[in-house]
């Protein structure tokens, strides 16, 4: 029998059992009443003068009695159909009971086996993902080794592709309406630690300080070099230069993009060792293979040990991307500022770490 036939059973149950106890209520309350009425017609009787009233109550309280009778005989019928009602209600409550704990075993049951067969799915997909991921580390491992061999193959074409001399055109403006730079330690730091390189023969430096605007095609194309830098006053908008009074005037980002599309075919890179200058730089990589400007202002020392650093790198052979980290960490190791200032920004398809400008193989 199932649990719901059980259950509408045990509220049939007690819907009759309440019913037969209701009933059984009424009968008693009018057995009560029947017996205290046939008490009293008794009483009268008794005390009546009258033998005619005496004998009419009597027999009203013998008929009294009798219905009494009739009625605790209908009240005992019931207190059995009551008892029977009890007893079945019992019996079927105790069969829900009984078939409740067989559903929550097999509840149970189930709910463990689905946790069984979830452990184990779960477990088959961990090994499955741990292989995955195996695979996967396999390749991404495979792709680095690739990519190792294929930087190392770049490298080592850039450098059996490296001029024998590398040419710096070092242009610096310093107009008299701007702050005093001391552009002159600059070149003098640089001169020093390039001497100090392991390639230093290999880097060539052409200095053209106090430039002015109409200088510069000139300069470009007396020198025509591989590493254009400029030193000097600047802002997002215009670097600074200085006319024959001495006073700043400026070359816009516009003006600076033709400059260096109609310069020299040799240029690869541009230095912008000036404040605010991150736009030049980003202009400059449209037609140069790299290029750094500064992302704030830079004080005096600390363009001063960038350049020299990063030309003593260049000068060791090292890639410009490790050149350019390195000069990072020198300015911040030297002056523990901060070494996220200067910027390296590459052209489309130009990868920084490949790009080698002074040649170990050129050089012997």
């Amino acid at each position: 029998m199932s649990i719901s036939s059980i259950q509408s059973s045990i509220r049939n149950g007690q819907a009759k059992l309440q019913r037969l106890r209701t009933q059984d209520a009424n009968d008693q309350a009018k057995a009560s009443k029947l017996g205290a009425e046939a008490h009293r017609l008794e009483e009268r009787a008794m005390k009546s003068p009258s033998p005619s009233l005496a004998k009419s109550s009597f027999n009203s309280a013998a008929r009294k009695r009798k219905d009494l009778v009739a009625l605790e005989g209908k009240i005992a019928k019931r207190k059995r159909e009551i008892s029977d009602a009890e007893t079945k209600l019992s019996k079927d409550e105790q069969r829900l009971r009984a078939e409740e704990e067989k559903e929550l075993k097999k509840a149970d049951k189930k709910a463990k086996l689905e946790q069984t067969r979830r452990e184990r799915d779960e477990a088959a997909e961990r090994k499955a993902q741990a292989s995955r991921q195996a695979a996967q580390d396999r390749e991404v491992s495979h792709l680095r080794s690739k990519t190792t061999e294929l930087e190392e193959r770049l490298i080592s074409q850039e450098r059996a592709n490296a001029p024998d001399e590398v040419v710096v055109l070092f242009i610096a403006a310093t107009p008299d309406d701007q702050d005093e730079l001391k552009i002159s330690r600059e070149v003098r730091e640089i001169q020093k630690r390039v001497r100090s390189s392991e390639y230093r023969d290999s880097i060539f430096f052409e200095w053209r300080l106090a430039r002015r605007v109409t200088d510069l095609i000139q300069d470009l194309n007396e020198a025509d070099p591989h590493i254009l830098h400029f030193s000097g006053h600047s802002d997002r908008e215009n670097l600074c230069f200085e006319n024959a009074a001495g006073e700043t005037i400026d070359l816009s980002n516009d003006q600076l993009d033709h400059l260096l599309e109609a310069g020299s075919n040799r240029i690869r890179m541009v230095v912008f060792n000036s404040c605010d200058s991150h736009q030049q730089a980003k202009n400059a990589a449209h037609q140069v293979d790299v290029a750094i400007g500064m992302s704030t202002s830079i004080s005096d020392d600390a363009a001063k040990i960038f350049s020299a650093q990063f030309y003593n790198s260049l000068g060791f052979g090292n890639s410009v991307q490790s050149a350019f980290d390195q000069a990072r960490l020198q300015l911040e190791l030297e002056l523990g500022e901060d070494h996220e200032v200067p910027r390296l920004i590459s052209a489309d398809g130009v990868d920084p770490n490949t790009v080698v400008l002074v040649s170990p193989e050129a050089t012997a």
